[in-house]
This record gives C-alpha cells, structure tokens and sequence, in this order.
C-alpha cells in the first residue's frame, strides 16, 4: 500500500488545466489493482499521509455500509490511528454541531439520495458538501469506484439508458470540491469504455489533450478498439496517473471443465426448443390477429412483444444450461473433497424469484414435494404476463400520422382477444405437462452433498432442504437463511464445518473467501464460475474472493462449459469481451483481465466474427449451403422479415450477439449445423487478417534470442 500512497501523492501535487468554464482541478489518480492487494488499507494511508501534513477532512465513499466497521474502521485502526476519527454520514447529516475534523464514511445510495418527503431541502450530497467547506482540500477515496460506471447516457437496442443517480451524484461531489485530492479505487474500474466516464480528474479528455469531451474520448476508443483502449491505459501508467498491481499468480492453476450432453438431455433440449418454437410461431399469427390487419398497430404490438420474448428466452436457456452441466460438476466437486480442497461455486441467479412465485402460488393442501422450481417458472411467467392477448388498434394523430394504440373498453381496460387468451392458456398446460426441465443448480447441489455441508453467501432469503421427520423419513422444507444465516454460513465455511461455499454477487465484494492462514480451513480452494453472467466487474470480483494476502494455498480455477451447445458461447463471449476491456483500460493489457481463465478464441464480438456472419447469411441466401433454407432458418431464429421490395428477406442486422443468442432456440442438431458453418468461415477470416496483418492482438510478447 505504501507504493500507492507515493504515486496518490505525487499525482495529488498537479492541477489539470483550466476547464471550460475556467476552473482548474486538482489532477487524480486511479488505483485499478486486482482484487486482493489492500486496496482498504492503500486508502488508509492515503488519508493517513494528508492527516499528517494538517489535513485533517477527509470522504471515503463505497458500496456496503457494512463496510463501516468492519473494513474502513479497522484499516484505520490498524495503523495505529483513532477509529472514533471515522466518522458515519448520519454524524453530520442533520447535526447541528458536527466534528470539526475526521473521516467521513458514505455509500453511493446514500450519496445520491434526498428527503423525499421534503424535494426542496438540501441533498444529502449538498450536506456533505457543506461539511467539507469551500476550501476542502482533503482526500475522496471512491472505493469501488466502478459503482459510478454508469456515468454517460448512451443508446441501447431497446432505447435510451440514462446515466446513474449514483454516478451523477459521484461526478458531483468531484466537482464541489475542485482542490480536492481523488482517489478512484477498483479492481475492475471500466468493462467498457463509456464506463469510464465519472474518472474526470485524470486528464484523459479536455484541454491540451488528444480529446476535447468526454464523449469523444468514448467515440474514439470505440473505433480504436482494444488497442487503442491499451494504449490510454500505458499512458495514463506514464504518467502516474493509474497504478494496477495484482498478487502474484504464480501456482494458481486454471482448468476447463466441459459437460458432454447426454442422449437423454439433448433429447430434453430439443424438446424444450421446440416449445419456445411453439410460442414463437403463436406469437407472430396471435400478433396478426391482435392488429385487425392494421401493418401500424402490428409493428408495435410485436416490437413491445419481441423485447420480453427474446429476454425471457436467454433467462431460460441460461438457467436450464448451467442445470444441465452441474452432473459434470458435482463429480468434480466430489474429487476435490475427497483431495482436500474446498469448492467456491459462483452463480448470478439464485432462483429466489422463481421460489417465491412458486411458494406463493402453492396451494393449502400441497406438500412442498411437489413445488416446481425449475426453470419452467421463466417460460410460464413469459406466458402470463407477456404474451400478446390484447388488441391493439390504428389511429391518425393530430399531425396526420399513422399510429397504434391498445383497444380499451368503457372502463379504459384493454380488451382482451379470446382466441389469444385460449392459445396462451393452451400452451401453458403444455408446458406444465413437460416433465423433463432440470432442477435448479444451487439446490442439485444442497441435495447432493445436504445442507449441513453446504454453506451459502448468496443472499437467498430462504430455500427448500431436505430434512428427515420425526419417523426418519425425507421430507422437503423451508428455510429461513437471510443475512444473519449466510453470516454463520461463512463462520461454518472459515472453520471448515462446511467444506463447499455456494457465492453470489451479494457477498462477492467485501469478503474473504480465500485459504487465509489466520483461519482454521486453509484448503485449497477449488473456484468454479459455474453461472459467470454478464458483468466481468463482477465474475472479476467474485474469482477474487479465494486468491487474496496471506493465503496458505494458491487457488484452482475451473471454467465451465457444455460442449453440444454452440449457443452456450453466447454467454461466455460477452464476459470474455468484457474482460478483454477491463484488461485493456484497467492494466494497459487485455490479457489481463481473466487473469487466465478465458483465452482470444472466447471472444466473438471482433471484427473477424462479424465479417463472418455476414458471409454466411450471404451464402445462405444465395442457396449455396445445402440443407439450410434461408427462409426457413430465418424463422426459426426468428430473424425473418419481410422485403418492403420484394424477393427474398433482407440479411439480418443484429451481428454476433444476437447470432449466437437466438442460436438457443433451435435444436442441437440446428445449432451445430449453424455454427459449423459459421465457424469455418471465421477461421479462414482470422487466418487472412493474420496473414494480411490485420489482426487486432494487442500487447503481443516477443521473445528475444539475445540481450546483447
């Protein structure tokens, strides 16, 4: 830590030039290093060298207010310092008479918010604010500083996504405070480049530099790609603006584990396929019925349709995967115990939705045996609440232009069509006949090793175990966890009363999970990112959790994934890409940041890919793949539309992503047969930008035959 105090320092002692309205800042410093380096006690001592030097004011902000004592009090402490001196905001939000000096905790919720009973009363960051005073020259240490990513308004595929209160709030505070000495602390500061928005005080845009905005800087790097993303970041490491140290990895190991379907679970997928088919073909023909052949009102009923379709449909397929692999885990999990080591399994969805809808619709005389909690709820839920049985009409609005709108009767409810309603309700009995979908794969795993091995940190307010009755019979329950029971979980865990640790983002910042030597279960720890999600800041943080200071053995990472399922990469490209930024903006090198786990080939979303795509939608509608009619297909992937010129459908849009995830709602046989064909024209891509020198790698290493 003491190294990140110098480099603070020393980037602290240099204003950035005059902004646009002719106030000039105090120049900052990012600390990107990786999880488990100190990052808490490197703000202490931050805080610690101004308060020697007769600063006696300074603001830690961050995510947990747990954090309080059990993080920023003791760091504090821990170097020899007063901990009454770290104060709460609640001290001197409405105090009248609050401490002249000391160090003042508040989390971004906390930050952003307001009386809100009261709008007109000052904010609590105006109350911050006005206990720092004018001259506030002290330190703000934005820990976790990725809370404030969301800093920039930007275009999604469905609209606008506006900027966070919180990161609005966090931009604000900066700029209160012009003399003010910022630290941005985070493991993973940017996963994509517009993230990187609230870090105003490192002078990567504005006067005398390369991009006059914020936003331009964002366009740039957006057309730079990777590397040029890689090349802010070393250069920003030139100036002492960035630091991005990690633990050494030398002994962690890292491995893949592969799930090969079996016969009966591709029979399964197929069949759960084909169900999504079914709704996917009823949804357009209900769609036309709904619109009273109105083109107008048919566009916007199936726009608003297609959204909750396709978003339900990844939620499904990603649930029903992670399922189907836990087989292969659960016998690697029992390798590990039988040799000592102790499982992490790291999951974004815990289901606790799903158990509650199914808890809640649980009949008097129903015994807990027979509720349903696979993911079956998701398509059910699509169903009740999503699919289209209202009917939308055509009208001309004041300006002459054609719009849509829902019919509504004389109470102003929407009118229900009776052929929709019976064709949802049809489906609906349909899939509750299914018999096939897996449970979900938190409790595949309490039910295999029993809930008295297992530890959860995953902010599950209850869950259904298995207990033997009073006649030594197997009876399912309910249990009541919440917070209080995941903080004895994690006792259990440190202890080793529980070997196997079940973690989601609730608890994946913020705790240790690693084989400390200060505790009694110093495993090896076996780290599986089972269900990784889509944020690589938080998988990042989460695979942090077991490789941290002070740990007696280096960790073992597993890789998960099911080979049969080409639309499993779905999942797994986007974090890759995702790590890939983070490497790039965080450390100056893209390789850095899976830290190992994933390597180039899992990354889809390239130029190459896209190219490739393209080519295959091309050969495929000029009919020169056999046995992959264009049309058909299209359907299928629900990709057709009509030519407003006539002839065949237009090439799809969508690139990649949307590729790969529509790739989950077809057949095994299909998504092998699509991909293998894309596969093949990527690689030839990929060899030609290799060839040409096009290719974009990034930071490559070249070794030398001689020093001399």
């Amino acid at each position: 830590g003491l190294e990140t105090v110098v480099y603070m320092g020393q980037a602290h002692q240099h204003f950035l030039p005059p902004d646009e309205n002719g106030v000039q800042y105090r120049r900052g410093m990012l600390c990107g290093d990786l999880t488990g380096t100190g990052k808490g006690r490197a703000i202490a001592g931050t805080i610690l060298d101004n308060w020697n030097q007769g600063r006696k004011k300074h603001v830690i902000v961050t995510q947990k207010q747990d954090l309080f004592h059990k993080q920023v009090k003791r760091d504090w402490g821990d170097l020899g310092e007063d901990p009454s001196k770290v104060v709460h905001f609640d001290d001197i939000r409405d105090n009248p008479n609050p401490p002249s000096e000391g160090v003042v905790f508040v989390t971004y919720d906390t930050l952003k918010g307001r009386d809100k009973k009261d709008p007109t009363a000052p904010s609590n960051l105006d109350k911050l604010v006005k206990w720092m005073g004018p001259h506030f020259d002290g330190v703000i240490a934005f820990d976790e500083a990725h809370t404030m990513g969301n800093a920039l308004d930007y275009e999604t595929g469905f609209g606008t996504s506006n900027a966070s209160q919180a990161a609005l709030a966090g931009i604000g505070l900066q700029r209160a405070a012009p003399n003010a000495r910022v630290g941005y602390f985070s493991a993973t500061p940017a996963t994509e480049v517009r993230n990187l928005g609230y870090a105003e005080r490192l002078g990567i845009w504005g006067k005398d530099t390369a991009f006059p905005t914020k936003r331009s800087f964002v366009d740039a790097m957006n057309k730079g790609g990777l590397a040029a993303m890689e090349s802010v970041a070393q250069s920003l490491k030139a100036t002492g603006s960035l630091q991005s140290r990690s633990l050494s990895y030398d002994g962690v190991k890292y491995d893949r584990l592969t799930h090969k379907l079996t016969d009966e679970q591709k029979f399964n997928y197929d069949t759960m396929a084909e169900a999504w088919q079914v709704i996917l073909t009823n949804m357009d023909s209900v769609l036309e019925s709904l619109s009273g052949g109105s083109k107008v009102a048919a566009s916007r009923a199936k726009a608003a349709a297609a959204s909750q379709f396709w978003g339900a449909e990844q939620r499904f397929f990603n649930q029903v995967l992670t399922s189907m692999q836990m087989p292969t885990i659960l016998e690697n999990m029992k390798k590990d115990l039988a040799e000592s080591r102790s499982p992490v399994l790291y999951f974004t969805n815990t289901t606790e939705a799903a158990t509650s809808r199914a808890l809640a619709k649980q009949a008097k005389d129903q015994d807990l045996e027979e509720l349903d909690l696979s993911p079956r709820d998701t398509m059910i839920e699509f169903l009740n609440t999503s699919f289209p049985v209202h009917r939308w009409e055509e009208y001309v609005d004041a300006d002459g232009n054609k719009k849509a709108q829902l019919v509504k009767d004389s109470e102003g409810r929407p009118v229900e069509d009776p052929a929709a309603v019976a064709a949802r309700d049809e489906m609906i009995a349909k899939i509750n006949s299914m018999r096939i979908i897996p449970e979900s794969p938190l409790d595949q795993i309490v039910n295999t090793f029993g809930h008295d091995a297992v530890a959860e940190a995953t902010g599950r307010s209850q869950r259904l175990v298995w207990q033997k009755d009073e006649t030594g019979q197997l009876r399912r329950k309910l249990q009541r966890h919440g917070e209080s029971g995941a903080k004895r979980d994690i006792e259990a865990y440190h202890n080793g009363d529980k070997k196997i640790l079940l973690l989601s983002n609730k608890y994946a910042t913020g705790f240790d999970f690693h084989s400390d030597k200060s505790i009694k279960n110093q495993d090896q720890r076996s780290f599986y990112a089972a269900q990784p999600g889509w944020r690589a800041d938080n998988a990042l943080q989460a695979m942090g959790r077991v490789h941290r200071t002070n740990e007696a053995n280096k960790p073992l990472y597993w890789l998960n994934e099911v080979e049969d399922i080409p639309g499993h990469k779905r999942f797994m490209t986007s974090i890759a890409r995702r790590l890939d930024q983070l490497g790039s903006l965080g450390r100056g090198q893209r390789q850095t940041g899976g830290g190992g786990l994933f390597n180039a080939s899992d990354n889809l979303e390239t130029r190459e890919a896209e190219e490739s795509l393209y080519k295959l939608w091309e050969d495929m509608r000029a009919e020169t793949i056999d046995g992959l009619p264009y049309e058909q297909t299209l359907k299928q992937l629900g990709l057709y539309k009509e030519n407003p010129e006539g002839g065949k459908p237009p090439i799809p849009k969508g690139g990649i992503k949307q590729f790969l995830n529509r790739l989950l709602v077809v057949s095994t046989g299909m998504q092998k047969r699509l991909f293998d064909e894309f596969d093949e024209r990527h690689k030839q891509r990929v060899e030609r930008a290799i060839a040409n020198g096009t290719l974009d790698q990034g930071v490559v290493n070249y070794p030398a035959e001689s020093l001399k």
